[in-house]
């Protein structure tokens, strides 16, 4: 709790130093001391919550703290079989994106009339980091969920909703994905309505360091704690 002296204000003091003038030159020596205790009191004060601020502890990393699935292992463990497509048809296994580098597999929600406002903040957020990924030599990939043939070019909003926070000129830096019929996402086992949000991280052999899977659509790591999970790696 703060103390209650961090809380008076400038007109306070303005209206302690006119009754000052007021008084007998007595009770103005003992205002004056009374005043000079009050001020070192609150400079005290302010000086001890600004320490205890900066003394603060960073908040730790999201962790989803569920064990994995071993539908969840094996999918993840199997990537040449977790097959999407490109934006342009193209069949394309998820295996391709972890031979060299790490791979920071992101799921978005998909398309439910608009797309998720959290989605185009999260895949904002991911572009603006992505020379961080890249010191990390790690590639983020971004998969779009789709249960209908018709919303498998919805794609295109979500690349609009996230190009729109960019500055112009700027492309986004990650593939975006499509998983037609949600095939990966039934493997995963992460279907809720198309795909609950969803972050993984899987090293260069294969192993799954990291996973994130949101109980609600707000739900999902922030892009300092996936980070924090790629230097933990390069160090183990």
């Amino acid at each position: 709790m703060k103390p209650a002296l961090r809380f008076i204000d400038s007109w306070t003091w303005i209206e302690m130093g006119t009754k000052y003038w007021e008084q007998p030159m007595v009770g103005k020596f003992f205002s004056l001391m009374l005043f000079g205790l009050c001020m070192a009191a609150s400079a005290g004060c302010s000086r001890s919550s600004d320490n205890q601020t900066s003394s603060a502890t960073p908040p730790a990393p999201r962790v989803d703290s569920s064990p994995p699935t071993p539908e969840l292992l094996s999918a993840l463990g199997n990537l040449g079989e977790l097959v999407v497509s490109s934006t342009d048809g193209q069949s394309t296994a998820l295996s391709q994106f972890a031979d060299q580098q790490t791979l920071v597999l992101v799921f978005s929600r998909g398309y439910f009339g608009s797309i998720c406002p959290f989605c185009s903040t999260q895949m904002h957020a991911l572009a603006e980091s992505h020379s961080e990924f890249e010191k990390r030599n790690a590639t983020v990939v971004v998969v779009f969920p789709v249960s209908q043939v018709d919303d498998k070019d919805r794609w295109k909003d979500l690349e609009a909703s996230i190009l729109e926070r960019l500055p112009s000129g700027q492309i986004i830096p990650f593939p975006i994905l499509i998983d037609l019929d949600l095939k990966a996402v039934d493997r995963l086992g992460i279907r809720e309505a198309l795909s609950k949000p969803s972050t993984f991280i899987i090293d260069p052999s294969k192993n799954l360091r990291y996973k994130y899977i949101g109980s609600d659509p707000a739900d999902r790591p922030d892009v300092q704690t996936i980070l924090q999970q790629l230097d933990g790696i390069s160090k183990s």
